[in-house]
Protein backbone atom coordinates (compact mmCIF):
# COMPACT_ATOMS: atom_id res chain seq x y z
CA UNK A 1 0.00 0.00 0.00
CA UNK A 2 3.08 2.23 0.02
CA UNK A 3 2.57 5.61 -1.72
CA UNK A 4 -1.11 4.84 -2.48
CA UNK A 5 -2.21 7.85 -0.48
CA UNK A 6 0.68 10.09 -1.42
CA UNK A 7 0.39 10.18 -5.14
CA UNK A 8 -3.28 9.49 -5.91
CA UNK A 9 -4.69 12.37 -8.48
CA UNK A 10 1.59 14.79 11.05
CA UNK A 11 2.09 17.09 28.20
CA UNK A 12 1.58 17.59 27.66
CA UNK A 13 -1.28 15.02 27.62
CA UNK A 14 -3.43 12.85 25.42
CA UNK A 15 -7.07 14.01 25.68
CA UNK A 16 -8.30 17.61 25.64
CA UNK A 17 -10.35 19.42 28.24
CA UNK A 18 -12.57 22.44 28.76
CA UNK A 19 -10.97 25.89 28.64
CA UNK A 20 -7.20 25.96 29.21
CA UNK A 21 -5.97 22.44 29.96
CA UNK A 22 -5.56 21.73 33.67
CA UNK A 23 -2.03 20.65 34.61
CA UNK A 24 -2.81 17.61 36.74
CA UNK A 25 0.88 17.00 37.37
CA UNK A 26 0.84 19.88 39.87
CA UNK A 27 -1.57 17.90 42.09
CA UNK A 28 0.29 15.50 44.40
CA UNK A 29 -1.40 12.08 44.82
CA UNK A 30 -0.38 12.01 48.49
CA UNK A 31 -2.26 15.27 49.09
CA UNK A 32 -5.35 13.79 47.43
CA UNK A 33 -5.27 10.60 49.53
CA UNK A 34 -4.83 12.56 52.76
CA UNK A 35 -7.71 14.86 51.91
CA UNK A 36 -10.01 12.00 50.86
CA UNK A 37 -8.90 9.73 53.73
CA UNK A 38 -7.57 6.71 51.87
CA UNK A 39 -4.18 5.08 51.23
CA UNK A 40 -2.76 4.33 47.79
CA UNK A 41 -1.70 0.77 47.02
CA UNK A 42 1.84 1.18 45.70
CA UNK A 43 4.22 -0.86 43.53
CA UNK A 44 7.41 -0.04 41.63
CA UNK A 45 8.89 -1.42 38.42
CA UNK A 46 12.03 -0.39 36.55
CA UNK A 47 10.32 2.64 34.99
CA UNK A 48 7.02 3.17 36.81
CA UNK A 49 5.59 3.89 40.26
CA UNK A 50 2.06 2.52 40.37
CA UNK A 51 -0.46 4.11 42.72
CA UNK A 52 -3.86 2.44 42.67
CA UNK A 53 -6.98 2.70 44.78
CA UNK A 54 -8.01 -0.84 43.83
CA UNK A 55 -5.38 -3.48 44.62
CA UNK A 56 -6.32 -5.90 41.83
CA UNK A 57 -6.20 -3.16 39.21
CA UNK A 58 -2.80 -2.01 40.43
CA UNK A 59 -1.36 -5.53 40.45
CA UNK A 60 -2.56 -6.08 36.89
CA UNK A 61 -0.87 -2.87 35.77
CA UNK A 62 2.33 -3.82 37.60
CA UNK A 63 2.49 -7.06 35.63
CA UNK A 64 1.87 -5.44 32.24
CA UNK A 65 3.26 -1.90 32.25
CA UNK A 66 6.89 -2.70 31.36
CA UNK A 67 5.72 -4.94 28.50
CA UNK A 68 3.58 -2.10 27.16
CA UNK A 69 6.63 0.18 27.24
CA UNK A 70 8.78 -2.44 25.46
CA UNK A 71 6.08 -2.97 22.83
CA UNK A 72 6.13 0.78 22.13
CA UNK A 73 9.88 0.63 21.48
CA UNK A 74 9.51 -2.40 19.22
CA UNK A 75 6.64 -0.84 17.30
CA UNK A 76 8.63 2.25 16.37
CA UNK A 77 11.98 0.50 15.95
CA UNK A 78 13.53 2.22 18.96
CA UNK A 79 16.23 0.88 21.25
CA UNK A 80 14.92 -0.21 24.64
CA UNK A 81 16.08 2.07 27.43
CA UNK A 82 14.93 3.20 30.86
CA UNK A 83 13.08 6.47 31.30
CA UNK A 84 15.09 9.39 32.61
CA UNK A 85 12.63 9.70 35.49
CA UNK A 86 10.23 7.05 36.79
CA UNK A 87 6.67 7.75 35.70
CA UNK A 88 3.84 7.72 38.23
CA UNK A 89 0.94 5.60 37.01
CA UNK A 90 -2.07 6.77 39.02
CA UNK A 91 -5.13 4.52 38.83
CA UNK A 92 -8.61 5.34 40.12
CA UNK A 93 -11.94 3.57 39.90
CA UNK A 94 -13.78 5.70 37.35
CA UNK A 95 -13.87 8.95 35.37
CA UNK A 96 -15.71 10.72 38.19
CA UNK A 97 -12.74 10.14 40.49
CA UNK A 98 -10.32 11.45 37.86
CA UNK A 99 -12.32 14.66 37.73
CA UNK A 100 -12.80 14.97 41.49
CA UNK A 101 -9.22 14.20 42.52
CA UNK A 102 -7.15 15.63 39.66
CA UNK A 103 -9.46 17.93 37.68
CA UNK A 104 -9.23 15.96 34.42
CA UNK A 105 -12.11 14.67 32.31
CA UNK A 106 -10.44 11.58 30.88
CA UNK A 107 -7.17 9.59 31.04
CA UNK A 108 -4.06 11.62 30.31
CA UNK A 109 -0.28 11.79 30.55
CA UNK A 110 1.91 14.77 31.42
CA UNK A 111 5.55 15.63 31.97
CA UNK A 112 7.21 18.42 33.95
CA UNK A 113 10.69 19.81 33.31
CA UNK A 114 13.16 21.39 35.70
CA UNK A 115 15.01 24.66 35.10
CA UNK A 116 17.64 22.89 33.00
CA UNK A 117 15.01 21.48 30.65
CA UNK A 118 15.29 17.88 31.88
CA UNK A 119 12.24 15.82 32.82
CA UNK A 120 11.77 16.00 36.58
CA UNK A 121 8.34 14.37 36.84
CA UNK A 122 6.04 12.40 34.58
CA UNK A 123 2.67 10.87 35.30
CA UNK A 124 -0.25 8.98 33.81
CA UNK A 125 -3.80 9.21 35.16
CA UNK A 126 -6.08 6.30 34.34
CA UNK A 127 -9.41 4.86 35.42
CA UNK A 128 -10.15 1.15 35.46
CA UNK A 129 -12.52 1.41 32.48
CA UNK A 130 -10.00 3.03 30.13
CA UNK A 131 -7.22 0.45 30.05
CA UNK A 132 -7.33 0.38 26.23
CA UNK A 133 -5.86 3.89 26.21
CA UNK A 134 -2.79 2.94 28.26
CA UNK A 135 -0.49 2.19 25.25
CA UNK A 136 -1.18 5.69 23.93
CA UNK A 137 -0.44 7.28 27.31
CA UNK A 138 2.78 5.26 27.68
CA UNK A 139 3.76 6.24 24.13
CA UNK A 140 3.43 9.91 25.05
CA UNK A 141 5.63 9.48 28.13
CA UNK A 142 8.27 7.58 26.14
CA UNK A 143 8.26 10.13 23.31
CA UNK A 144 8.46 13.03 25.79
CA UNK A 145 10.98 11.61 28.25
CA UNK A 146 14.11 12.55 26.32
CA UNK A 147 15.92 9.25 26.96
CA UNK A 148 16.12 8.70 23.20
CA UNK A 149 16.46 12.34 22.13
CA UNK A 150 14.44 15.55 22.31
CA UNK A 151 11.25 15.15 20.31
CA UNK A 152 9.17 18.13 19.30
CA UNK A 153 5.60 18.32 20.59
CA UNK A 154 4.02 17.21 17.31
CA UNK A 155 6.12 14.02 17.39
CA UNK A 156 5.14 13.35 21.01
CA UNK A 157 1.44 13.82 20.39
CA UNK A 158 1.37 12.24 16.95
CA UNK A 159 3.04 9.03 18.12
CA UNK A 160 0.69 8.96 21.11
CA UNK A 161 -2.46 9.25 19.02
CA UNK A 162 -1.24 6.57 16.61
CA UNK A 163 -0.96 4.19 19.58
CA UNK A 164 -4.71 4.28 20.23
CA UNK A 165 -6.98 1.42 19.01
CA UNK A 166 -7.25 1.35 15.17
CA UNK A 167 -10.85 2.54 14.89
CA UNK A 168 -10.11 5.55 17.12
CA UNK A 169 -7.03 6.37 15.05
CA UNK A 170 -9.07 6.24 11.84
CA UNK A 171 -11.75 8.49 13.31
CA UNK A 172 -9.17 11.09 14.33
CA UNK A 173 -7.19 10.96 11.06
CA UNK A 174 -10.33 11.41 8.99
CA UNK A 175 -10.76 14.82 10.67
CA UNK A 176 -7.17 16.03 10.22
CA UNK A 177 -7.95 18.45 7.39
CA UNK A 178 -5.40 20.91 6.04
CA UNK A 179 -1.91 20.82 7.56
CA UNK A 180 0.70 23.59 7.74
CA UNK A 181 3.90 21.88 8.83
CA UNK A 182 5.59 25.10 9.96
CA UNK A 183 2.77 25.78 12.43
CA UNK A 184 2.70 22.20 13.67
CA UNK A 185 6.45 21.84 14.12
CA UNK A 186 6.87 25.15 15.97
CA UNK A 187 4.10 24.65 18.57
CA UNK A 188 5.37 24.40 22.16
CA UNK A 189 3.78 22.60 25.10
CA UNK A 190 2.91 25.90 26.79
CA UNK A 191 1.20 27.13 23.65
CA UNK A 192 -0.69 23.84 23.27
CA UNK A 193 -2.00 24.01 26.84
CA UNK A 194 -3.36 27.49 26.16
CA UNK A 195 -5.28 26.53 23.01
CA UNK A 196 -9.07 26.04 23.03
CA UNK A 197 -10.14 22.37 23.24
CA UNK A 198 -10.99 22.02 19.54
CA UNK A 199 -7.65 23.48 18.49
CA UNK A 200 -5.79 21.06 20.78
CA UNK A 201 -7.65 18.17 19.18
CA UNK A 202 -6.93 19.52 15.70
CA UNK A 203 -3.23 19.80 16.51
CA UNK A 204 -3.10 16.19 17.70
CA UNK A 205 -4.83 14.92 14.55
CA UNK A 206 -2.54 16.83 12.24
CA UNK A 207 0.50 15.68 14.23
CA UNK A 208 -0.60 12.07 13.87
CA UNK A 209 -1.11 12.54 10.15
CA UNK A 210 2.44 13.87 9.74
CA UNK A 211 3.92 10.99 11.77
CA UNK A 212 1.90 8.38 9.89
CA UNK A 213 2.87 9.66 6.47
CA UNK A 214 6.56 9.94 7.30
CA UNK A 215 6.66 6.49 8.90
CA UNK A 216 4.39 4.51 6.58
CA UNK A 217 5.17 6.05 3.21
CA UNK A 218 8.94 6.37 3.65
CA UNK A 219 9.71 3.54 6.07
CA UNK A 220 11.21 2.99 9.49
CA UNK A 221 14.84 3.74 8.65
CA UNK A 222 14.16 7.26 7.40
CA UNK A 223 11.72 7.95 10.21
CA UNK A 224 14.32 7.01 12.81
CA UNK A 225 16.85 9.26 11.07
CA UNK A 226 14.28 12.03 11.25
CA UNK A 227 13.68 11.44 14.97
CA UNK A 228 17.39 12.03 15.62
CA UNK A 229 17.34 15.24 13.59
CA UNK A 230 15.96 18.69 14.44
CA UNK A 231 12.51 17.49 13.22
CA UNK A 232 11.94 20.78 11.39
CA UNK A 233 11.54 21.85 7.76
CA UNK A 234 15.27 21.68 7.11
CA UNK A 235 15.32 18.09 8.38
CA UNK A 236 12.34 17.25 6.17
CA UNK A 237 14.44 18.31 3.20
CA UNK A 238 17.58 16.56 4.36
CA UNK A 239 15.99 13.23 5.33
CA UNK A 240 13.06 13.02 2.94
CA UNK A 241 14.24 15.10 -0.01
CA UNK A 242 11.46 17.69 -0.19
CA UNK A 243 12.85 20.82 -1.81
CA UNK A 244 10.84 23.35 0.24
CA UNK A 245 7.90 23.88 2.61
CA UNK A 246 5.44 24.34 -0.22
CA UNK A 247 6.22 20.96 -1.75
CA UNK A 248 5.99 19.19 1.63
CA UNK A 249 2.72 20.89 2.60
CA UNK A 250 1.21 20.02 -0.77
CA UNK A 251 2.16 16.37 -0.29
CA UNK A 252 0.84 16.36 3.28
CA UNK A 253 -2.49 17.81 2.28
CA UNK A 254 -2.92 15.51 -0.68
CA UNK A 255 -2.23 12.65 1.73
CA UNK A 256 -4.74 14.04 4.24
CA UNK A 257 -7.43 14.34 1.58
CA UNK A 258 -6.86 10.84 0.25
CA UNK A 259 -6.62 9.06 3.57
CA UNK A 260 -9.71 10.88 4.82
CA UNK A 261 -11.64 9.79 1.75
CA UNK A 262 -10.45 6.19 1.99
CA UNK A 263 -11.29 5.98 5.70
CA UNK A 264 -14.75 7.32 4.90
CA UNK A 265 -15.22 4.56 2.33
CA UNK A 266 -13.99 1.89 4.74
CA UNK A 267 -11.06 1.21 2.41
CA UNK A 268 -8.25 1.74 4.93
CA UNK A 269 -7.21 -1.53 6.60
CA UNK A 270 -6.16 -1.59 10.24
CA UNK A 271 -2.75 -2.79 9.09
CA UNK A 272 -2.07 0.54 7.38
CA UNK A 273 -2.65 2.74 10.42
CA UNK A 274 -1.02 0.24 12.82
CA UNK A 275 2.69 0.85 13.31
CA UNK A 276 4.85 -2.26 13.44
CA UNK A 277 8.61 -2.49 13.69
CA UNK A 278 10.37 -3.47 10.48
CA UNK A 279 11.86 -6.94 10.45
CA UNK A 280 15.64 -6.99 10.64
Amino acid sequence: MRFTFLFAALALCVPCFAEEAVRAILIEPEVVSKKENFTWNKWETDNFIILSIEKDHGLSLKRSIESIKDEHSERWGLAKSNLNAKCKLICVRDAEMLKKFFGVDSPRAEIRKDESGKISTSAIWLDSKSIQELPSLVAFICASDGSLGANRLYIQRGISLLSLPPEKVKSELSQAGTVNFSEISSCSSDKWFGLPPQERSDFDRKSALVCLMLRKEFGQERFLSFLYSAQNQEAIGGVYGFKDASEFNSTLNRYSENIGRDIGKGATPDSYITIKGARK
